[in-house]
């Protein structure tokens, strides 16, 4: 495990994110971010970066209200559904989605302007996030474990923010209920990457991960090897999920 540290290390951030494209609008899976992008041309010797910039803007941030179609809460409940409810929570989505920020803006020599924008996810849905998880579990540092990480390449899985997985028998092991809900007012329970050398993987997992191969998907169910044997005491695999430590390596 030492090794494989040192080698995480090594090449942490040499790899890509775990991006889910639309068109002009994205889901970045390990940043957790909704992403919208645009490009604009100059329209003329007078049409200023200023103006182009403006524009540009207003394009990416149509792409970024777009990511409300495909971002899933979990398998059967989409960010559009329960940003159209009249609720509380409603308002609150809304009222921060006004809130995107600028996360590049480039300048072209000969005109033009491309801009990205995004929305941080857990800022986004916070209060949703909170009502998922649970006040009833402790946040006890797990005793060997640092962290568990889930493989589920090469199977057919779409991510969702809550995704579920299960033992072998089917059995509940890993999900949002089981997630502190004091964790919850300041991040997410999961995150997916492309690889476990990922920077994000072991700023999450820790020196110490455990790791699972997923056997198969279940319908939206991640069924794992082995989940029940001793690779992982129950305590520390509750305590790992309690604090959020998990990361779901996933090639899309």
């Amino acid at each position: 495990m030492i090794l494989f540290s040192l080698f995480a290390l090594l090449f942490a951030g040499d790899f890509t994110n775990t991006i889910e494209k639309h068109g002009d609008s994205s889901i970045n899976w390990t940043q957790m971010r909704l992403e919208g992008s645009a490009y604009v041309e100059q329209n003329g010797p007078t049409d200023d970066y200023a103006k182009q910039e403006a524009r540009a803007l207003a394009l990416a941030h149509q792409a970024l209200k777009k990511t409300f179609d495909h971002f899933q809460l979990d398998p059967s409940t989409t960010l559009n559904e329960i940003s159209s409810e009249d609720s509380k929570t409603q308002r609150y989505i809304i009222a921060h989605a006004k809130k995107y920020k600028v996360s590049q803006t480039s300048y072209k020599e000969t005109g033009g302007v491309s801009v990205n924008v995004y929305w941080d996810i857990h800022k986004l849905l916070r209060p949703v996030i909170i009502e998922h998880s649970s006040d009833d579990v402790s946040t006890e540092a797990p005793k060997t474990h640092t962290g568990i990480i889930v493989d589920v390449r090469g199977l057919d899985f779409t991510p969702v923010l809550f995704p579920e997985i299960v033992k072998s028998d089917l059995s509940p092991w890993l999900s949002i209920a089981g997630f502190s809900t004091a964790k919850a007012e300041v991040q997410l329970p999961f995150i997916y990457a492309p690889y476990a050398a990922h920077s994000e993987v072991i700023e999450r997992t820790g020196d110490n991960p455990v790791f699972f191969t997923a056997k198969s998907i279940s319908g939206k169910k991640i069924i794992v090897h082995d989940a029940s044997s001793t690779e992982i005491s129950d305590s520390d695999a509750q305590s790992i999920m309690a604090n959020g430590n998990i990361v779901i390596l996933l090639d899309l």
